[in-house]
C-alpha cells in the first residue's frame, strides 16, 4: 500500500503512474501476471511490474468506495496515469483508488478484504517531492527497515 507521510489536499497530484508500454497483442497473449497492467486508451497499455521506483503502482483499492480517497487520471498521450487526491489526505492514510469493473471481473470478483497491511507498505511526502505540470517527481529514496520506500 502507499500511505501519506504529510497532510495532502484535496486536488492535488500524489503520484504518477507509469510503466513500459506494452501493445494490446501482446497483453492477450501475454499469459504471465497482469495486476500491474494499467489500460489508458484503447490499445494503449502500460506495465508497472517492472518498475518498481513507480509509486502509482503501490495503490490499493479497497471493498468500500467511500474508502477511496484518490482517482487515477489517465493520460495515454503521456502514456502515463496521475493519482489525484479526491479530497483532504490524513497523515498516515491509505491512498484508494478504484481499479475498475474490469480489473475485478478479469479475477473473479473482489476479494472479500483488502486493507492496511495486505500489501507492503510505501509511505510518501509531497512536500517530499519536486511537483512539476507533469505530477510528481522524487527528490530521493531511501529503503526504510520495513521493506517500504520513505522518500526523504
Amino acid at each position: 500500500g502507499l500511505f501519506a507521510k504529510s497532510e495532502i489536499r484535496a486536488g492535488s497530484i500524489i503520484c504518477e503512474y507509469t510503466g513500459t508500454r506494452i501493445s494490446l497483442a501482446y497483453l492477450l497473449k501475454r499469459a504471465k501476471n497482469t495486476d500491474y497492467v494499467m489500460g489508458l486508451s484503447l490499445g494503449v497499455h502500460i506495465d508497472a511490474s517492472e518498475h518498481t521506483e513507480v509509486l502509482g503502482r503501490y495503490v490499493n483499492d479497497v471493498k468500500s468506495p467511500p474508502k477511496r480517497n484518490a482517482r487515477f487520471e489517465k493520460r495515454p498521450k503521456e502514456l502515463k496515469a496521475l493519482v489525484v487526491a479526491l479530497r483532504d489526505i490524513s497523515v498516515g492514510e491509505e491512498i484508494y483508488a478504484s481499479y475498475g469493473q474490469g480489473y475485478w471481473r478479469k479475477r473473479g470478483g473482489f476479494p472479500a478484504s483488502i486493507g492496511p497491511g495486505k500489501a507492503r507498505r510505501e509511505e510518501f511526502s509531497p512536500s517530499e517531492t519536486k511537483i512539476s505540470d507533469l505530477g510528481v517527481e522524487e527528490n530521493t529514496k531511501k529503503k526504510s527497515g520495513d521493506g517500504g520506500i520513505n522518500l526523504a
